[in-house]
């Protein structure tokens, strides 16, 4: 009898560590070439969804609302797109930026907006849209778990 308490006793506690896990962790695998050459075509990575972002660190965007040529880009494989995350709300508002966001470009990144940028000189990214909102941003990476071939 003690047995079988003690069984689902940790039968319950793996479920929960499962859920927790599930929560807080993603895998996304990471489509086309902008994050090259720290990351490429194919490779996944693990997202913390807890881990708050700095500016340097390689954040995971759900799609939404990004602007359409990035998302015609990646819809066919992912509902995410990976990029380095260059600055956050009350940020100075990096110099390769300025020309998406016209004449009247603010000093500092707004209030719940970031900037993005791929690893790649050619990546889509704020260089081409601008602002992003900053509920787009769904987590930190925090492991690359490259393909097998790699």
């Amino acid at each position: 009898m003690v047995l079988a308490t003690l069984a689902g006793c940790v039968v319950l506690l793996l479920a929960a560590g499962v859920v927790v896990a599930r929560r807080s962790l993603l895998v996304v695998t990471v489509c086309g070439g902008s994050m090259a050459p720290t990351y490429h075509d194919g490779d996944r990575v693990l997202v913390s969804r807890r881990r708050r972002p700095a500016a340097g660190m390689v954040v995971v965007l759900r799609q939404g609302d990004v602007a359409a040529e990035a998302a015609a880009l990646a819809a066919h494989r992912s509902g995410y797109l990976v990029k380095r995350l260059a600055a956050l709300p009350g940020d100075a508002v990096p110099a390769a930026v300025r020309p998406a966001l016209g004449t009247q470009s603010p000093d500092l990144v707004p209030e719940d907006a970031v900037v993005v940028l791929g690893d790649d000189a050619d990546s889509i990214d704020s260089r081409a849209w601008g602002f992003l909102p900053l509920r787009l941003v769904v987590g930190v990476v925090v492991a690359d778990l490259r393909t097998a071939g790699r």
